[in-house]
């Protein structure tokens, strides 16, 4: 079933490819007619595009589930911010800086954390999260601890959603070629089954430190614009689980391990956000977000994209 879906995605991005151009080109052109409120909402849900895409990489395609995904975009927050209080650098440049610490962070503890699996890996990614926010709040030399990091915002909202909207691009179109390639069918291996990947020659231990990095690389940079966007960050914020959290349900949402998926997913929790917000302030969204992830692992743990397979005769309860 999750082959199908994956093949399913995999063909409409094939068969519509002009109807994606032109949606690219009215996305392109929207800042010269669009509010700064649609922009606003735009640009968050390119940042999810990318961050759901990014864990896709990792989970949905070896089956090594990251809760601690977040770690890399506060890695790239702090690095962008840090960089531009103290040398006045813009984060438009530095925040490839990141992305780059992001993925080296990602390779250090890769080699060690990714001989672990199932529930201990992704616990181990829980912890690693806390670890960093601890370390935010204790460098107070650097990161300016439980007060945050001041940055004087950019006047307009345009760059940061094109350069959101370049990254979910990038994101999606990564994940569609390594979705095709042989690094993919390694990957693919290692979540079917990985001693029998091993057996057959897939050295699962460097695809897997390289898809770890792989998807490291964009939430330290988007990490990097979102903290420039905001114009502050603290460690709080910089490393909250929710950004981990809805990526999860993004992708469980549409289907994991496709490429289609995470973004079905974050159309659909994104308009369900502002959606609810709007009716009901406060924290009732979470609240939802936890109900719909225990909902999916019960009872659609294919995702969306498995219905669309499930019409040629899979089981869209079936386990992976």
């Amino acid at each position: 079933m999750l082959q199908r879906a994956q093949d399913l995605g995999t063909r409409v991005l094939q068969q519509q490819k002009w109807w994606i151009l032109l949606l690219l080109v009215v996305l392109a052109v929207l800042p010269l007619f669009a509010s700064r409120f649609v922009l606003h909402i735009l640009l968050l849900f390119f940042l999810y595009v990318t961050l759901a895409e990014s864990w896709n990489l990792l989970a949905g395609y070896t089956g090594y589930v990251n809760f601690g995904h977040v770690t890399f975009m506060g890695i790239g927050a702090y690095t962008s911010l840090i960089l531009m209080k103290d040398f006045g650098l813009s984060p438009f440049y530095t925040c490839f800086l990141g992305g780059l610490f992001a993925a080296i962070t990602a390779v250090v503890i890769g080699y060690p954390l990714l001989r672990l699996r199932g529930p201990y890996f992704a616990v181990s990614m829980l912890s690693l999260s806390f670890i960093f926010t601890a370390l935010a709040f204790n460098l107070s030399g650097l990161t300016e601890g439980g007060r945050g990091i001041s940055v004087r915002p950019f006047p307009s909202k345009v760059p940061f959603y094109y350069f959101m909207l370049v990254c979910a691009v990038i994101s999606v179109g990564a994940i569609y070629k390594i979705s095709r390639s042989k690094f993919g069918l390694g990957l693919i291996s290692i979540r079917e089954d990985e001693e029998v990947a091993d057996s057959l020659g897939v050295n699962t231990t460097l695809y897997k430190i390289l898809a770890f990095a792989g998807s490291a690389v964009l939430p330290g940079i988007v990490g990097g614009i979102y903290g420039y966007y905001m114009s502050y960050m603290d460690p709080k914020a910089a490393f909250s689980f929710s950004f981990t959290l809805n990526s999860i349900v993004m992708c469980m949402l549409g289907g994991s391990g496709t490429v289609l998926g995470p973004i079905i997913g974050a159309v659909i929790l994104r308009s369900m956000s502002e959606f609810v917000s709007y009716l009901i302030p406060g924290e009732f969204y979470k609240l939802l977000v936890g109900a719909l992830f225990i909902g999916l692992i019960l009872y659609l743990p294919g995702g969306i994209m498995s219905l669309f397979a499930g019409k040629e005769g899979s089981d869209v309860f079936a386990k992976r």
